[in-house]
């Protein structure tokens, strides 16, 4: 790696999984800081562009002493419980809470070096076997792009399976394609206003950062993330078939709303916007499954 070159990462965390993000056994390096706020988003600690803490107030085993964890008078104990004031945690940058080493207080992102990374990644080659590699995500990779284009790189020098999970709206994210083996980029809804509507950002590049990586025949996965009630009626389900198809016969992975991330919402002091929508039904997939594979898409 050129030493011409140093970036630094906002890291969410880095982990380890099995064929879910990418084939065999992987190491997964979770980046913090997003372009869109999608509402049903299951790691909103992962949207803001800077670290933040996230607040649980049922782990503290002394909830009375919390109040003494913020010397801003963040966190107040009170006869309907303990609450946080999350406008005085915006302005804070030192994180005096996180020095009481109460379980209540959960650090989310931190500066890691693109070397930092490689190095890591290296220590476990022996993990990821043939298959194996190393997947980036997020957040969204490409709102840190040069340090991210540093790590590609770094991790092609040192031959490792490279994998991208990105929601595909950056502009110049076919610059990165030679460095990625697998792209697995997200389409939220198939209507560019209504995807800006939605997450905030329109959906015209990601459909063709779609197009062109097809063109290309890089490896890739289109993921459609399936939320009653903003994405999954019968008629947008039919227009993401259409939209589709009109690129190639695209591989297509359908992926069910959960809940799961409703208490990270909480925790940030917030709401989940999609806190409403049930989580698809067996029918429901199978009728996306079958309806885009009628386009003549390959889907899982």
């Amino acid at each position: 790696m050129s030493e011409t070159q140093a970036h630094n990462l906002l890291v969410l965390n880095t982990g380890f999984t099995v064929a879910v993000d990418g084939p065999g056994q992987r190491m997964v390096v979770y980046l913090k800081g997003c372009n869109m706020c999608c509402p049903w988003c299951a790691a909103p600690e992962s949207m803001a562009h800077r670290p933040e803490v996230l607040f649980y107030s049922g782990r503290a085993d002394e909830p009375v002493r919390l109040s003494e964890a913020c010397p801003m008078g963040a966190v107040r104990v009170g006869p309907d419980g303990v609450r946080r004031d999350t406008l005085v945690c915006a302005s804070c940058d030192d994180f005096p809470c996180l020095k009481s080493n109460s379980r209540a207080f959960e650090l989310a992102g931190g500066l890691m070096s693109v070397q930092a990374i490689v190095d890591k990644a290296a220590r476990y080659r022996s993990f990821y076997s043939k298959l194996g590699g190393v997947t980036i995500g997020g957040g969204e990779p490409a709102c840190q792009f040069d340090g991210v284009a540093e790590l590609l790189a770094g991790l092609r020098e040192q031959s490792i399976h490279t994998a991208v999970e990105t929601n595909g709206s950056e502009p110049r994210l076919p610059e990165l394609f030679p460095l990625i083996d697998l792209l697995f980029i997200d389409l939220k809804h198939p209507d560019d206003d209504q995807a800006a509507r939605i997450t905030g950002q329109g959906n015209r590049v990601t459909l063709d950062n779609i197009r062109h990586r097809y063109e290309q025949k890089g490896a890739m996965v289109v993921r459609i993330c399936l939320v009653p009630g903003y994405n999954a009626d019968d008629k947008t389900v039919r227009a993401f078939g259409e939209v589709l198809s009109s690129i190639g016969r695209l591989n297509i992975e359908l992926l069910p709303f959960h809940r799961r991330g409703e208490v990270k919402w909480r925790a940030l002091g917030r709401e989940m916007p999609a806190a409403d929508a049930a989580e698809p039904t067996n029918e429901h997939l199978q009728f996306a499954r079958k309806m885009l594979s009628i386009y003549g898409l390959n889907v899982s």
